[in-house]
């Protein structure tokens, strides 16, 4: 099977959107960070694009400090008159220990 061509010189096609993540993940948990960019087009159309990390401090034995930055593609790229609106989902995720 052939491999399929990809030129990212000219035209770009896309966007970046960077998006940037900080918090304090506890000991022994981990954290499921979710993004979601909602893109309002110029014809009043809008375009989702999402993205999700997961932080694990399951193991550590101090809290994790979380300082990072997510580049999402927003394809096709933004125009002058477009918007993007960040939303942010996220969820501890622990071990359940029974006793």
């Amino acid at each position: 099977m052939a491999a399929l061509p990809v030129d990212f010189d000219t035209p770009q096609t896309a966007s970046g959107q960077l998006v940037t993540i900080t918090g304090t993940v506890p000991v022994g948990a981990s954290f499921v960070e979710a993004v979601q960019l909602d893109v309002l087009r110029a014809d009043a159309s809008h375009e989702y694009f999402s993205m999700s990390v997961v932080y694990d401090n399951s193991t550590g034995t101090t809290p994790l400090a979380v300082n990072d930055t997510l580049n999402l593609a927003i394809v096709p790229k933004l125009e002058t008159d477009e918007t993007v609106t960040l939303t942010s989902y996220g969820s501890l995720k622990a071990q359940i220990v029974q006793s």
